[in-house]
């Protein structure tokens, strides 16, 4: 229907050339010809291009941290070491997996648990304890003892019941949790400015393009450290490079946000970290193939894939495979919707006889990507995923 339009509009568009000049010039037929080349190429791209669509995959954490899943963001040393902490605490907290201990959300829980606990006195303490919680080595055994000594150095005025109700209080808060801190071993930005000559325009004069390069890069080590014993569980570096050009001719172009893309750059380095500590969503590209024997069940099947529909699709496949069994696409299809519904063995079984009806490579490769789909699903209901 497109490729008919087109050759409509085409044709109308020389015949009024043609009716201008009196009759239909030379032009005239090859502006005609050219549009009805393009129509009928656009056709027959249309009809070789296989259908496509970006899948949501979850994949498990790398480093799964079990419970409880209470997390303190602590220091970051070096230059940019507050900017990486801030994204660190925003990203960790977008997760929705952890609960993140900072000096404010650890005020507010004193304040709730102890209502007649100074305002000073919360802050002292808080501050005493982060700081203990920064501090380099491995006795870092948060029993009520040790809260009761902790409270006694930020606070001499606490003592009796009330410190030892304290006490418990900030034992159970950071009891069993978890402390990431680190060093910024990156945080640079450099400007590179250049220019180039054009080739003379119509009139003879020569432009110049100005261009300034920005580029910001950040590094770090961050290191997850357990706080019931001390063992430092992870330790990685992550790093994130950003650039922008910004470009004029025959005039200078702003600078680019240094700030910007600073703050890119960390957040990018920071993202790579919590992909590898929570459950994350990537994105693959699965194809369909092409409907070699206009089935219509394959475009239904197809059209319920795109709306996130895969048992509805399945159906469809299921249902154009039995018509015409010795089509290797509605066995393909097939395979690709139970994959992407979980039934992994009924998936691996359609792609094997995809591979039987004739030679498939490719079904083999997706056989692997069934079978650690299987396993990423299992991962992540050993985390808690379902």
């Amino acid at each position: 229907m497109y490729r008919d339009e087109l050759m409509k509009g085409t044709k109308k568009f020389a015949l009024n050339v043609g009716k201008k000049e009196g009759k239909m010039s030379v032009m005239s037929q090859r502006y005609l010809f050219i549009g009805i080349a393009c129509a009928v190429l656009l056709a027959v791209l249309a009809g070789c291009g296989a259908p496509s669509m970006r899948v949501p995959v979850t994949r498990p954490a790398e480093i799964y941290l079990t419970e409880p899943r209470k997390i303190v963001v602590g220091e970051f040393q070096g230059n940019g070491g507050q900017a990486v902490a801030a994204a660190l605490t925003r990203q960790i907290v977008g997760t929705s997996r952890f609960e993140v201990l900072d000096q404010a959300s650890l005020e507010k829980k004193l304040r709730e648990s102890n209502p007649s606990l100074q305002p000073t006195a919360t802050k002292a303490v808080t501050s005493a304890l982060l700081d203990k919680l920064y501090r380099p080595g491995k006795n870092r055994l948060f029993d009520r003892d040790t809260m009761e000594g902790l409270l006694r150095e930020a606070d001499p005025k606490l003592v009796g019941p009330d410190q030892q109700t304290i006490a418990a209080e900030l034992a159970k808060l950071v009891g069993g949790g978890y402390l990431i801190s680190g060093e910024v071993t990156a945080y640079s930005y450099f400007q590179k400015d250049s220019k180039e000559l054009s080739q003379r325009d119509a009139q003879g004069k020569q432009h110049e393009t100005n261009l300034k390069q920005g580029t910001a890069n950040v590094a770090a080590s961050v290191q997850i450290t357990n706080l019931s014993t001390g063992v430092i569980v992870v330790n990685r570096n992550v790093s994130k490079t950003a650039d922008r050009m910004a470009k004029a001719v025959d005039a200078l172009p702003p600078d680019p946000d240094k700030n910007a893309l600073l703050s890119e750059a960390v957040n990018g380095a920071v993202a790579s970290f919590v992909r590898r500590i929570t459950p994350y969503t990537d994105y693959v590209t699965v194809t369909f193939a092409k409907n070699e024997q206009k089935l219509p069940e394959l475009d239904q099947g197809v059209n319920y894939a795109r709306s996130g529909l895969w048992p509805e699709a399945a159906e469809q496949f299921k249902a154009a495979a039995a018509k015409y069994p010795k089509d290797q696409g509605a066995w393909w299809n097939l395979g690709i919707a139970y994959e992407y519904s979980h039934r992994f063995a009924e998936a691996e079984e359609a792609l094997k006889e995809a591979g039987r009806v004739a030679p498939c490579d490719k079904c083999g490769r997706e056989i692997q990507n069934v079978r650690w789909l299987a396993e990423n699903i299992k991962k992540l209901q050993e985390q808690g995923v379902r």
